[in-house]
């Protein structure tokens, strides 16, 4: 079947004008999914001297949950400065549970291959994200200043656990010939950190034109390790270092941009005209146990832009 599904999310909101120049935002959203899902499959196939039947049962049993924070609040300094700052938070948990079960079945009813598998994994995450943006406004209509700055960090980690056995029989006799299984578990932890920022003036040029030029600077580091280890039957711990599933990898991107656009502002319709330099460098590393790999690009691009809105 489909199995059944429980949901439960909720929220809360709250705003608020403190004094005469702050407008306050918030809100808080909380959601949980637990989808729990059960099969049976049975399936007769023909072939043309023969048939055998395939039986199969599946479950599932999936957790999902997340809370989510977002704050806003948009401060007026005097009538030419202005401040708004936007910090938004994250913790989301997976729980993940799968078993499925096979049988194929000669004609004779004979067992020709069967076996298990179960797939477990525990997974958390916390992330944070901050918008800061400051406006200046001049006395001349047009001509403005402002800085953007965004950070985040995101970091995760979580463990899970694959058990999985495979019997081969004769399918004549149903002697037991061989036997294939993996037992092992896993680590896995991920790092991001990353910053853009902007600066933008604008200079009136003509009656509904204005020129802006901008300059920005973007890094973003992540990093991702993942560990395996196979069960050990001599002394019943997972100890023995899976090196084909064990690495490590480490990434920086990064751009400088600078940029020069024209807007044009009509009665009925508005567009803009514009080019940007951007100069961006790729680093990527990848340590592996049996062996490294290193990455390094450079890119230099022009990148035209164009926008009518009616």
């Amino acid at each position: 079947s489909n199995g059944i599904n429980t949901t439960r999310a909720g929220g809360v909101n709250y705003n608020n004008i403190i004094g005469t120049k702050t407008d306050f935002q918030s809100n808080y959203f909380y959601s949980h999914n637990n989808p729990n899902t059960e099969k049976h499959i049975q399936r007769q196939y023909f072939l043309p001297d023969s048939f055998y039947f395939s039986n199969q049962n599946a479950f599932a049993n999936n957790i999902a949950s997340s809370h989510r924070v977002n704050l806003n609040a948009d401060i007026i300094i005097d009538s030419f400065h202005s401040l708004k700052i936007s910090p938004s938070f994250g913790y989301q948990e997976t729980q993940n549970d799968s078993y499925t079960d096979y049988e194929n079945l000669s004609n004779l009813q004979q067992k020709s291959i069967a076996g298990f598998s179960r797939n477990k994994s525990d997974n958390r995450g916390f992330n944070f994200r901050n918008d800061l943006l400051f406006r200046k406004k001049f006395r001349r209509k047009g001509r403005t200043f402002s800085l953007s700055v965004q950070n985040s960090f995101n970091n995760s980690n979580g463990e899970g656990n694959l058990e999985s056995v495979n019997k081969f029989y004769n399918p004549l006799s149903g002697s037991l010939q061989r036997v294939d299984s993996i037992n092992q578990n896993n680590s896995i932890t991920g790092l991001l950190n990353g910053f853009t920022a902007r600066v933008a003036y604008t200079e009136p040029i003509f009656k509904r034109s204005l020129i802006e030029v901008s300059a920005s600077k973007s890094n973003t580091r992540s990093t991702a390790n993942k560990e395996t280890y196979d069960y050990n039957k001599q002394n019943g711990k997972y100890d023995q270092l899976n090196t084909l599933l064990t690495n490590d990898f480490e990434n920086t991107y990064g751009y400088t941009q600078t940029g020069l656009r024209i807007r044009t502002q009509k009665k009925k319709y508005n567009y803009s005209l514009g080019v940007s330099w951007q100069l961006a460098e790729l680093k990527g590393k990848i340590i592996a146990v049996t062996k490294d790999s290193i990455i390094r690009k450079t890119f230099n691009n022009l990148l035209p832009n164009a926008r009518l809105q009616y």
